[in-house]
């Protein structure tokens, strides 16, 4: 969406807002399951290594927190390098991060499919699409996670925005350092 807001600028800030919203959304139904499935994982990667679960699941964390704030700073260091060090436009960062993330949603189909709680083993694609979904309706833990985890996905991106907009700018006196940090 924020892609199309930079496309069509008559419609940015709605655009935006709807952007801001599936993402929100997005990442608070992710963010619910992934906890569900990572527990799944932890249990069966403990049971294939012959440890317990507990230190599984420190492991995997690590590997996990490392690797995803790893991919941020990456992802915020590389978008400020090609506008400021190669001149690319806002408009074709965001059109290389629209990219990747439908790449991304598509190799979702690929990963490991734990049978749920209620042991039912649905491998078709729909499925594999709609999963979190699944999990949110039928983990009864689900219902009581999703409110924590949408307020985060509402407010991460706007904190970020507001952080490199105007904090950022005003302190180091510069636009040009805008999306570094």
């Amino acid at each position: 969406c924020f892609w199309f807001s930079l496309l069509w600028n008559f419609a940015e800030g709605t655009l935006a807002l709807l952007g801001a919203i599936v993402g929100g959304i997005g990442g608070g139904l992710i963010w619910t399951a992934q906890g569900s499935y990572f527990a799944r994982a932890a249990k069966d990667y403990a049971r294939s290594v012959r440890k317990s679960v507990e230190d599984s699941t420190s492991l995997l964390a690590g590997y996990f927190a490392f690797v995803f704030l790893l991919l941020e700073v990456l992802c915020k260091v590389l978008s400020w390098a090609m506008i400021h060090s190669v001149g690319a436009s806002p408009r074709s960062v965001m059109c290389i991060y629209t990219i990747v993330a439908i790449t991304s949603t598509w190799y979702m189909l690929s990963v490991q499919d734990y049978p749920s709680s209620i042991g039912e083993r649905l491998t078709s694609s729909q499925y594999k699409c709609t999963a979190a979904a699944h999990v949110f309706i039928n983990d009864p833990k689900m219902k009581y996670m999703i409110g924590l985890n949408a307020v985060f996905g509402f407010a991460s991106p706007f904190v970020n925005a507001y952080i490199n907009g105007e904090v950022v700018r005003h302190v180091l006196n510069s636009e040009d350092s805008v999306g570094l940090l």
